[in-house]
């Protein structure tokens, strides 16, 4: 997961990007852990946890080559997002069309 560096989530005790300020966040028993780099993000991920990785440039997503990556942003359109990040990507939010910003739009 990755977050700018002041997260915009409203609701932060129940949003994973709480664990860019505290350190960790723990959801419906699902623990996040803020990381850094691709070892932190692999280490996260060994241990079962949710990584959440300051990233704004969206550079650790093309060094850890994700099978889908989701845009979960709520734009009212499409600000950076490519079909060439992953063999699957998912965008939310009304600014995206299927087959050209994404392969799936919700």
């Amino acid at each position: 997961m990755l977050e700018p560096p002041e997260p915009l989530a409203i609701r932060r005790r129940v949003s994973f990007s709480e664990a860019v300020c505290a350190g960790c966040q723990t959801v419906e028993g699902v623990l996040a852990a803020r990381t850094y780099g691709t070892e932190g993000t692999e280490r996260a991920w060994a241990a079962g946890h949710i990584a959440v990785a300051v990233d704004p440039e969206r550079r650790l997503a093309k060094d850890l080559r994700p099978e889908v990556v989701v845009d979960a942003r709520l734009a009212k359109k499409n600000l950076d997002t490519t079909m060439e990040e992953a063999p699957l990507v998912i965008a939310l939010g009304p600014g995206f069309s299927a087959g050209r910003d994404a392969t799936r739009t919700m």
